[in-house]
């Protein structure tokens, strides 16, 4: 009886060993933090709000968000807002191009490496998009902007929208 014992004494011994001694799963790193131009952008309103008006446009909010999934490397941050833009093309088209420029100005002031730069067009030239790749430190993300036609609006026939979606995302590089 004594060998059993011995026996099971050693087979807790290894059990012990084993799981105090680093077969255990490894803690993941923590995951970087948001870039400042991630901070500067993750309420997406107020640049939009500036755009909006420097283009002569009123604004209708729909809907923002922001969160964060994963951990350690394997980790994304994102956030976001949809809101209507009482305007003709023209004008939507301009709120669009005003926000790109302040995006990429607010991007040098943050010290974000503006890595590329994408516009999309309709048929007909016009823009209904872009893209902004940043990365700053140990991340790198996007910044994208679209818009899209609602029209008929209520309030009359010659009343035109266009429904623009915004979001910054960052991940670790």
């Amino acid at each position: 009886m004594s060998g059993c014992f011995q026996e099971v004494v050693a087979c807790m011994a290894v059990l012990t060993a084993v799981v105090a001694g680093g077969c255990a799963a490894p803690v993941p790193p923590p995951a970087p933090g948001p870039s400042a131009f991630y901070m500067a952008c993750r309420n997406p309103s107020p640049l939009v709000s500036q755009a909006a008006s420097a283009a002569g446009c009123a604004l209708e909010a729909r809907g923002s968000y922001e969160g964060e999934s994963g951990q350690g490397t394997s980790f994304d941050r994102s956030a976001g807002l949809s809101c209507l833009v009482r305007s003709d093309r023209a004008g939507a088209e301009k709120v669009l191009l005003a926000l790109k420029g302040m995006v990429l100005e607010l991007a040098g002031q943050t010290g974000a490496e503006v890595m590329d730069t994408g516009e999309r067009k309709d048929a007909d030239g016009h823009v209904t998009g872009f893209v902004v790749q940043h990365g700053s430190g140990n991340v790198h993300g996007r910044y994208e902007a679209s818009l899209q036609p609602t029209s008929p609006l209520p309030g009359g026939p010659k009343a035109e929208g266009y429904e623009l979606t915004v979001q910054i995302k960052e991940w670790p590089r």
